[in-house]
């Protein structure tokens, strides 16, 4: 039995993709522009054949979704694949492309709720090895667009759009970025400054947009003790995940970072950090938002201080202020019960005390921030619970309960100058 223990969150970053082994043979590797070579019967299922004969597919558009079981963000792209393909008919067809074998993505098709809540039962070429020699890459999903036998973009899947599919329909240019996962660097280039010694170099601040040619990273520190060279960097984080980055090596947070702890004076907390209910794609909303930063100096300070740094130049360049403040807010406290333990065990989930069944519901999303005054350091097994009712039920066997109230508790407050 899975057993819970207490985690602090020290950077909040954003991972939205699954990364898989890279290919180390590349000399397959197609290009935008390239014709597609001549394709073997490949095992499909959830189609009117058992093969994926290529050659029958005249002028369709070709959508080739490279992706794992693995992959949550690729499962939650499927329903929408599926309307799309509803809407262009037999001009557009969507093959969803896996290396796990035929078998397994039977089971995963007939077991996943998701998809079966959504009717989502794409064509998937399983035991794939030639696609992905073709389409190699580290991070899934990963979309080849294929149209009159010619690689027309190699894109996130963000970019599988009406307007996009309809436009190549069309014979009309599109502007999709390409999807390189193998040109990514993660420090950016020295080229600003490559005609000046680094030994002449005093120090040097960047802050661009987004870069497609960068890992997104958190804050990190390298030190060049040949060169007596420090530097600070992070790439393509979005701007509250840039100064929670920042935050972290000065001020070690013990909880998650819940809307609820987030005051917003700014006039439009869409540029700071990404929102769902938006429905922007997360790929479009970061290279409109996310931002990069690098910092080179001599100076021998700590990496706190370093930090301190950043949020300084954040602050300055980009005219906001984010401090950490009290605010009184409505949260769920865990206290000590009145009456003594009732000694009945129930089966569930095992937690290694109070603070980390906290984090937990913290975790889950569904509750407001959770505040532990009680402390308890025993081993708990709680089942699942509907209600803070229920939960209380199972806590009373710890001498343990739960309650709506309010407290004063830390929020960070960005404000815009």
């Amino acid at each position: 039995m899975k057993k819970i223990m207490t985690v602090f969150l020290v950077i909040f970053v954003y991972v939205t993709a699954s990364a898989q082994q890279i290919a180390e043979d590349r000399s397959l590797a197609l290009k935008i522009g390239d014709q597609l070579p001549l394709l073997p019967k490949l095992s499909i299922i959830n189609y009117s054949d058992n093969f994926f004969n290529y050659d029958e597919q005249d002028d369709k558009l070709i959508i080739l979704d490279l992706f794992n079981t693995g992959c949550t963000s690729c499962i939650a792209k499927m329903p929408v694949l599926q309307k799309l393909k509803k809407e262009f008919g037999r001009k557009l067809e969507v093959i969803m492309v896996t290396p796990e074998d035929k078998s397994k993505m039977e089971r995963f098709y007939s077991k996943n709720k998701f998809l079966k809540e959504h009717a989502a039962q794409l064509p998937t070429i399983v035991s794939d090895t030639l696609l992905q020699k073709y389409f190699p890459h580290v991070a899934v999903s990963h979309v080849a667009w294929i149209y009159k036998n010619k690689v027309m973009a190699i894109s996130h899947p963000d970019y599988v759009t009406s307007e996009n599919i309809d436009k190549i329909l069309k014979g009309e240019s599109i502007d999709i970025p390409l999807k390189d996962d193998f040109s990514i660097v993660e420090l950016i280039s020295d080229d600003q400054v490559s005609v000046v010694a680094q030994e002449k170099i005093i120090g040097s601040l960047l802050i661009t947009g987004f870069n497609p040619k960068l890992n997104s990273t958190g804050i990190k520190f390298v030190h060049d003790s040949t060169q007596g060279m420090h530097t600070t960097y992070f790439n393509n984080l979005d701007l509250l995940g840039a100064f929670t980055a920042a935050w972290a090596p000065i001020k070690k947070p013990t909880y998650l970072l819940l809307k609820e702890r987030i005051e917003w004076n700014v006039k439009n907390p869409d540029r700071y950090q990404y929102d769902e209910s938006k429905n922007l794609p997360y790929q479009m909303w970061q290279e409109k938002h996310s931002v990069c930063y690098k910092r080179v100096d001599h100076l021998h300070i700590s990496d706190s201080l370093r930090a301190k740094n950043v949020l300084d130049d954040l602050s300055d360049f980009l005219g906001v202020k984010v401090s950490w403040e009290m605010r009184k807010r409505r949260c769920l406290v865990i206290t000590k019960a009145k009456n003594a333990p009732v000694q009945i065990k129930h089966k569930g989930m095992q937690y290694d005390g109070t603070e980390s069944l906290a984090f937990a519901m913290d975790y889950s999303g569904k509750y407001p921030p959770v505040i532990d005054e009680l402390k308890l350091i025993v081993d708990m097994e709680i089942p699942d619970f509907k209600n803070l009712d229920e939960l209380n039920l199972y806590l009373a066997n710890y001498g343990a309960v739960i309650k709506e109230d309010w407290r004063d508790i830390e929020v960070m407050v960005l404000k815009e100058d």
